[in-house]
């Protein structure tokens, strides 16, 4: 790895600090009280921190096949938890979601079914990325024309033939691609730390999480 992948991937490593940090933050917020939202939120930051454990180790390895559907898997936990600020009652939706409710189910406070596509126009608002990043990771979750590219390892013109390589590992795919999936590992999870802190902070304002109505900050989040 080149030097600038390196400090990308320290960079997304420390993010796990971070959410260690919001967790215990927000599980003594209110003197200690459990609300449904919490465990929800418990969910979310256990599968980021370990997506992003894992992100890194296939990074390392150069093993991208198995690194990008991560990055969708992330998505994933930041579209879930960031319907909570969608509805009237929050606690109410963990509520149904831990019970295995599918989301694409439930509506929103303006009736819309809360699919990933709605989720994704919605969130979009504050992170126009989302839709884009969203599309070019589900290519990879479901075997696709990406992982026949990923393949490829010289095209020849001349007699319309390819070369094609199979592996454990990616090393033909270009450094700057790796990086860019870096990148968009680091502003999901960006994300998803923004929401998490945004559900702490409310819990920690006196009177306000039992109201079900969430609020955001955007203070910068830094590790205790």
């Amino acid at each position: 790895m080149d030097d600038r992948l390196t400090k990308r991937l320290v960079e997304l490593k420390k993010q796990i600090e971070l959410y260690k940090t919001i967790w215990v933050m927000t599980a003594k917020a209110d003197g200690g009280a459990l609300f449904p939202l919490d465990l929800l939120s418990t969910a979310v930051t256990h599968r980021a921190m370990c997506l992003i454990s894992g992100f890194c180790d296939m990074i390392a390895k150069e093993n991208f096949v198995c690194a990008a559907p991560l990055v969708r898997l992330l998505i994933d936990c930041l579209l879930r938890f960031y319907a909570a600020w969608l509805v009237d009652d929050a606690h109410e939706l963990a509520i149904q979601v831990l019970a295995g409710t599918d989301l694409r189910r439930i509506r929103d406070r303006g009736g819309n079914k809360m699919t990933d596509r709605y989720l994704c126009e919605q969130l979009a608002q504050e992170y126009p990325w989302i839709k884009g990043l969203y599309r070019q990771t589900a290519g990879y979750v479901h075997l696709s024309s990406k992982h026949f590219f990923n393949t490829i390892r010289e095209v020849h013109e001349e007699d319309r033939s390819i070369t094609t390589a199979i592996g454990e590992s990616d090393t033909s795919i270009a450094p700057e691609i790796y990086e860019e999936a870096v990148d968009a590992m680091l502003q999901v999870s960006t994300a998803v730390l923004r929401y998490l802190h945004g559900w702490g902070y409310t819990k920690d304002s006196k009177g306000i999480a039992s109201q079900f109505r969430l609020r955001n900050t955007d203070g910068e989040i830094r590790p205790s």
